[in-house]
């Protein structure tokens, strides 16, 4: 039996013929890259040369050893542009097919030759299932981008590992990289939330993953250099990140970060970062410690010359304005803090300045506003009536309100409220105590 076909994107010739126990094969196929180049779109990868794959593959012989008498060679480069690489790449693929094993080699380098980054190999067993890949990379120019969260241009070294037996994989590795990473946002892309994703059943792996070179990261509130060391592996996570060095931009004032380190143990991230900030008066030294998330976080703070550490929170948060604040975490430690504080300061000048009216000051936290402080003016009527007065400067008209509250006899309480946008509301609470029943 004869088969020929041609045009695009494929030419294949085919001869079949099959005499009692013994097959007589040939078969010449010639692909178009252009068909493989609608598939790599979808990976941002494009073949430029060659135009067109083409093999050839025969066999004589029994039909029951094809698998131990098959041979086919192939051998092929490629030049291709990816998203991945920041550099173009020159691919130089082999293939075989001999003893019923399947192998391949990728040598992987630079167009022109200027830089050679390493291999990767393919060994196969096609009558066990049995296969093992393996990786050798040196300073492999990576490029990432994950749209309005990170873009970056890494130098990439791996040596892996992976085997497949008995239908389970087992991935064993080493990554090092160095490099540039540049933080578009505080926010992750959907579906990369805080959760710890669950490998898929019947892979086990360990990647052991270390610096070779400083990581320049740069964010939306400064620059940071990076060292990173740990291991992960399908059940457990264990990484340290060390900060050399760092300049952040929080409150409106810039903080120098140095000695750092955040470790990250399973599901757990424990955060400890010392920073400076040089005042015209004095030097503040800021601790920020403990574990996430953000809420559980402690602060130490002191100066030199020394000064009280409500002082040293009221300065830093003042004149650094709101716009900003809730997109960088570590200013939302600050503002607990700071805002525990100011509380502290303005509650001695909120004693009685008339007589019978007391004053509050109330700092807090607005999403539309960023800090800023409420005032409370309250006016006693003895033991059965109340006025008072809340104002916070935020565009929602909920914020602002005259109040006033009467009790009856018997545990009852009325009270009104008039907003600033003109509607009111009215409330009738009532409490009887009915004493102990036992």
């Amino acid at each position: 039996m004869v088969k020929t076909y041609r045009g695009f994107p494929l030419d294949w010739d085919a001869r079949v013929e099959l005499k009692g126990r013994d097959l007589d094969l040939y078969t010449r196929l010639a692909l178009s890259t252009g068909v493989l180049n609608r598939f790599l779109a979808g990976f941002n990868t494009y073949i430029v040369s060659p135009r067109r794959l083409e093999t050839q593959f025969s066999y004589r012989g029994p039909v029951k050893e094809f698998l131990k008498r098959a041979f086919w060679s192939y051998s092929q480069s490629l030049k291709v542009f990816s998203a991945y690489a920041y550099k173009p790449l020159e691919l130089y693929l082999t293939m075989g097919l001999e003893g019923g094993r399947l192998n391949g080699l990728l040598g992987v380098a630079e167009t022109g030759g200027r830089a050679v980054f390493g291999s990767l190999s393919l060994d196969s067993d096609l009558s066990t299932g049995k296969v093992k890949i393996s990786a050798d990379l040196e300073d492999f120019p990576l490029h990432l981008y994950i749209p309005d969260f990170l873009t970056g241009y890494l130098n990439l070294s791996l040596r892996a590992n992976v085997e497949r037996k008995n239908r389970f994989w087992d991935i064993d590795s080493s990554l090092s990289f160095g490099g540039f990473l540049k933080v578009l946002s505080y926010r992750p892309p959907q579906g990369g939330g805080d959760k710890q994703s669950t490998p898929p059943g019947g892979i086990k792996f360990k990647v052991h993953l270390f610096t070779g070179e400083p990581l320049y990261v740069e964010t939306p509130n400064g620059s940071l250099v990076l060292s990173l060391k740990g291991d992960i592996t399908d059940s457990k996570r264990n990484l340290e990140v060390e900060l050399n060095y760092g300049r952040l931009q929080m409150l409106g004032k810039t903080f120098y970060a140095g000695g750092g380190e955040v470790w990250i143990r399973d599901d757990k991230v424990y955060l400890n970062l010392p920073l400076t900030y040089y005042s015209p008066e004095r030097t503040v030294y800021l601790r920020i410690y403990g574990y996430l998330p953000w809420e559980n976080l402690n602060l130490e703070i002191y100066s030199v010359p020394p000064a009280p550490k409500g002082q040293l929170l009221a300065e830093l948060l003042s004149g650094g304005g709101g716009q900003g604040l809730g997109d960088f975490p570590l200013s939302k430690v600050l503002l607990q803090s700071g805002a525990q504080a100011v509380t502290g300061l303005l509650e001695n000048f909120s004693s009685s300045l008339l007589r019978g009216v007391r004053i509050r000051f109330s700092p807090s936290f607005d999403p539309q506003t960023g800090f800023a402080v409420g005032v409370d003016i309250e006016k006693d009527f003895s033991d059965f009536a109340k006025i008072g007065y809340h104002w916070f400067p935020s565009p929602n008209p909920k914020t602002t309100y005259l109040w006033g509250a009467f009790k009856f006899f018997g545990g009852g309480f009325l009270r009104y409220t008039g907003y600033s946008d003109g509607s009111n509301s009215l409330s009738l609470r009532f409490a009887k105590d009915w004493g102990f029943p036992f």
